[in-house]
């Protein structure tokens, strides 16, 4: 599950494809540089991924589907995740080669740290 915590911005799915209200809208979420769906909430499930390095990218979106901007700069948040099927590992961190987390799906399942 990807958690998004905001400031100053309220989700609005009723609003999706109409006209621009600062400070709501909606987050769109990029896999490997290729869009794969918005998010109307602060809770979205992210599907299995195949084995390997991948870039998760989500920004925060208009109502009118421009992406918000703060000092020119993207609201976005980026992370690269490794994912090892075999060992049923998920890699969070900067770079793949260095994790800073790693969650076992059993560790997932029973709640542990």
């Amino acid at each position: 599950n990807i958690h998004l915590i905001t400031e100053n911005f309220r989700f609005s799915p009723d609003q999706i494809s109409k006209k621009h209200a600062n400070g709501e809208g909606h987050a769109q979420l990029y896999v490997d540089g290729k869009f794969m769906t918005r998010i109307y909430g602060s809770w979205h499930y992210l599907p299995k991924l195949p084995g390997g390095n991948h870039f998760i990218r989500i920004t925060l979106n208009t109502n009118d589907e421009k992406e918000y901007k703060l000092n020119d700069q993207l609201i976005e948040v980026s992370r690269n995740i490794k994912v090892e099927n075999d060992q049923e590992k998920i890699y969070f961190g900067t770079s793949s080669s260095r994790p800073i987390e790693t969650l076992r799906k059993s560790q997932i399942r029973k709640g542990t740290n």
